[in-house]
C-alpha cells in the first residue's frame, strides 16, 4: 500500500533499511522537516547499490560558488538504468561554515540525490548536510557506542505460506547479493538464449547454480527478489562455489 505521510514513509524507511530513531531528528524551526544522517544516507546508498554517473560541475569557485550536478539510478534485475534522477548541490561562504566547499557540495548533492531514488524527499525528509541549520540539535544527541558488530537480529516471521524464515537483515543480504552478482557479470559477459528468449549469461549462471545448491523451488522473480530469497550466507556460499581462486586467495 502506497504511503499518505511523512511517518508512514519514515517507519518504511526504518524497516526496509534497518534504521532506528537514532537516524532522524526533527527541524527546531519546522518540525514537518525530518533530518536523516549524512551517513545513514550512504547506508542506504550502499544497500540499494545505487549507480552515480559522472557529476557535471556547474561552478567550479566562480564567484565563490561551488556547484554540482548529481545523476544516478538503483539498478533493477536486468542493470537497465530506467529511471536515471539528477539533482544539484551547491556550498558557498554564505550557506556554508565548512571550509571545504567542493566537499560539501558533493555530500548535498549525492544525499539529496539518494532521497530522491527512495521518494523519501517528496515527504519532508532531508539530509543533515544540505543546510547548516540541519545539523543535530545538542539536546537531542546521545552518546552512542560505536561497534563493527552488526546488531542482534529478530528472525523475520514466516509469511504462513511455508517460505523459510530469514535471519540475516536486508543490508546484508543485498551485499551478499552484490558482491556475487559483480564478480559474475565481469567473468560472464554477452546474452545466452533459454526458451527462445535472450537471458544475460551471469544471470543464466547464478540462477543455475542457486538453482543447484538450493532446488529450483527457492529460484527468485521480480516479486521475490534474490535479497528476499536467500540468506546472506547462502549467497555467500554460491559466491564461494562458483569463484574457488578468490576464497583460495584471501
Amino acid at each position: 500500500m502506497p504511503v499518505s505521510s511523512q511517518q508512514e514513509k519514515i517507519n518504511e524507511l526504518k524497516k526496509e533499511y534497518d534504521l532506528d530513531d537514532s537516524d532522524f531528528w526533527s527541524l527546531p524551526q519546522n518540525k514537518r522537516v525530518r533530518i536523516l544522517r549524512h551517513d545513514t544516507c550512504e547506508r542506504i546508498a550502499s544497500m540499494e547499490g545505487v549507480r552515480y554517473e559522472k557529476p557535471e560541475w556547474l561552478s567550479r569557485g566562480e564567484a565563490g560558488v561551488w556547484a554540482v550536478q548529481a545523476s544516478g539510478y538503483i539498478p533493477n534485475e536486468s542493470d537497465d538504468p530506467e529511471n536515471i534522477l539528477w539533482t544539484t548541490g551547491e556550498a558557498s561562504k554564505d550557506n556554508c561554515t565548512a571550509k571545504y566547499l567542493v566537499n560539501m557540495a558533493e555530500k548535498r548533492a549525492k544525499d539529496r540525490l539518494v532521497l530522491k531514488l527512495i521518494k523519501a524527499y517528496e515527504y519532508g525528509i532531508k539530509s543533515e548536510e544540505e543546510a547548516d541549520d540541519f545539523k543535530e540539535p545538542e539536546d537531542d544527541k546521545t552518546v552512542k557506542t560505536t561497534s563493527t558488530e552488526p546488531k542482534e537480529k529478530v528472525p523475520e516471521k514466516a509469511s504462513g505460506n511455508g517460505k523459510k524464515e530469514l535471519i540475516s537483515s536486508l543490508y546484508e543480504r543485498k551485499k551478499a547479493w552484490t558482491e556475487l552478482t559483480v564478480e559474475a557479470k565481469n567473468r560472464n559477459k554477452g546474452s545466452t538464449e533459454v526458451d527462445g528468449k535472450n537471458v544475460d549469461t551471469w544471470k543464466v549462471k547464478v540462477r543455475e547454480k542457486l538453482e543447484d545448491m538450493y532446488g529450483p523451488e527457492r529460484s527468485w522473480t521480480e516479486k521475490t527478489p534474490p535479497a528476499a530469497t536467500f540468506e546472506a550466507t547462502e549467497l555467500y556460499a554460491a559466491y564461494t562455489e562458483l569463484f574457488p581462486d578468490l576464497v583460495d586467495e584471501e
